[in-house]
């Protein structure tokens, strides 16, 4: 078994999913923290066999960022060792991800351009790991 990280030290900085949808199952192990709307970091208390659910980058595009994504970091927890093995539920490589039109309000244009979910997602890939330039 690994050794515990040390305190305070991330495990994963600031980030939000790229996808659509991320399910987490929990063990009870804490080190998840949520960014909220007045940038404090809170911790998520979730008990063990319980799902954690962030919404993810993509389904912040298809509802004109009605929902947005959940922004969220990882801290080791004091002595312990922290898995975490996420599901992420996210549409076919060839789905338009477009705005839905029950998003908009009248008059009110997308905020994002139309693309598919597989370019969509190669493009984050290629944004964030600097290997894939």
């Amino acid at each position: 078994m690994a050794d515990p990280a040390p305190p305070d030290q991330l495990g994963c900085g600031a980030h939000s999913d790229y996808g659509c949808i991320t399910l987490l199952l929990t063990d009870g192990t804490p080190g998840l923290l949520l960014l909220a709307a007045d940038g404090v970091w809170h911790d998520v208390i979730a008990p063990p066999g319980s799902f954690i659910v962030n919404l993810g980058d993509m389904l912040a595009r298809w509802t004109n960022d009605r929902y947005r994504a959940t922004v969220h970091r990882v801290q080791s927890p004091v002595g312990r060792v922290r898995y975490s093995v996420p599901t992420l539920v996210n549409p076919s490589y060839d789905t338009v991800v477009e705005c839905l039109p029950s998003c908009l309000a009248a008059g009110q244009l997308p905020k994002h351009s139309p693309m598919s979910s597989g370019a969509y997602l190669q493009s984050r890939f290629d944004e964030t790991f600097a290997y894939r330039r």
